[in-house]
């Protein structure tokens, strides 16, 4: 790998904001977009994936490595192995802090909502499974969501239903399948926790996004499912129509 990488590659592990977020991601998502050697693009992707799987790499390094991925898928590159990596991190993250006064931008959720946009809009992988994956980050470990979190997943989740609802053959029970798994959580939770305070305001971010009278069918399919689930975890807070 060209040394000038490697060196950025490094510094995105450092507590340092000022090093990690604004000179090392800032500069190698320059160098990744102006880059037309596929092999260094692809060293660069191989370098990411094994740390994400790295147990002693710090979430904030996974966290901006996210990004880098995102990064090179926009520029065209791509391994499915890069995503299955990230996925199976970013659904086990216990570490879910935006912003920590010392080290700054941690942000592992927002990051990793940018790379899933980034596979669908590019045709890397399926809507359905974008909305798979951020249902089940909703109902993962850590703590609420303060840094618009929310508002991430959310365009991710709009991009992956507008995508669907385009499909051919799609039932409205189709694009409400990825929020079954947090219906059946809820039927068995008898307390309050993080999860449902990020599902609740995640969903409320989607609600507001999704098109006002459009005669899509998938759409007012999400928009009932989605006022139900809000209404069943905050019920004096939505009103139900």
């Amino acid at each position: 790998m060209d040394p000038r990488y490697a060196h950025l590659l490094t510094e995105l592990a450092s507590p340092e904001a000022h090093t990690r977020d604004d000179k090392a991601f800032n500069t190698l998502a320059e160098l990744i977009a102006k880059e037309t050697n596929p092999t260094t693009r692809t060293a660069i992707l191989e370098h990411a994936t094994c740390r994400l799987a790295t147990a002693q790499a710090s979430v904030w390094e996974k966290s901006f490595l996210t990004l880098i991925l995102s990064c090179l898928c926009e520029s065209g590159t791509h391994h499915d192995h890069a995503y299955t990596t990230m996925r199976q991190w970013y659904l086990t993250e216990e570490d879910t802090r935006g912003y920590d006064p010392e080290i700054g931008w941690i942000h592992a959720i927002a990051h990793g909502a940018d790379y899933l946009a980034s596979l669908v809009t590019h045709h890397h992988l399926a809507p359905n499974e974008c909305l798979e994956t951020i249902s089940l980050r909703l109902l993962g470990p850590g703590g609420a969501y303060t840094a618009h979190e929310d508002a991430r997943l959310a365009r991710t989740a709009l991009i992956s239903l507008a995508a669907l609802s385009q499909q051919p053959n799609t039932r409205p029970e189709d694009i409400n399948r990825w929020l079954k798994p947090i219906e059946e959580k809820l039927s068995t939770s008898t307390e309050f926790h993080p999860w449902q305070h990020n599902t609740a305001i995640t969903l409320n971010a989607i609600l507001q996004g999704l098109p006002e009278n459009t005669p899509n069918q998938h759409f007012e399919a999400v928009r009932e499912s989605i006022t139900r689930i809000t209404h069943q975890i905050r019920p004096y807070a939505t009103p139900l129509t």
